[in-house]
């Protein structure tokens, strides 16, 4: 798309570091970090940027997600094994859900 075709939509970005995920600590891959990308004002999962060693495991998940088309209130509610690095998807949103209640 060119420059006359794009558009600007308001972003909100919620990031979790890999050495707050309990499996990346086990297994020695705290370095990196899992975000999430919203319209902002809303809960629709716009794009994700996984900079860690399973990065490449984690992004199919967000794939999956956005292909289906899951808001993230709804990923927050969503069992997620434990302990696995896929858990920093679920803290994202859990994060969302918690600032979205203190906004009231």
């Amino acid at each position: 798309m060119g420059r006359q075709g794009a558009r600007s939509i308001p972003v909100k970005t919620f990031a979790v570091m890999m050495e707050d995920v309990d499996r990346a600590i086990v297994d020695e891959e705290d370095l990196g970090f899992i975000k999430i990308h919203i319209q902002d004002g809303t809960d629709r999962i716009i794009g994700a940027t996984i900079v860690a060693e399973r990065a490449s495991e984690l992004i199919n998940e967000m794939s999956v997600i956005m292909h289906a088309g899951i808001g993230m209130k709804a990923l927050a509610e969503t069992i997620h094994t434990y302990p696995a690095q896929s858990e920093g998807i679920m803290l994202a949103a859990l994060e969302f859900v918690r600032q979205k209640s203190a906004a009231g």
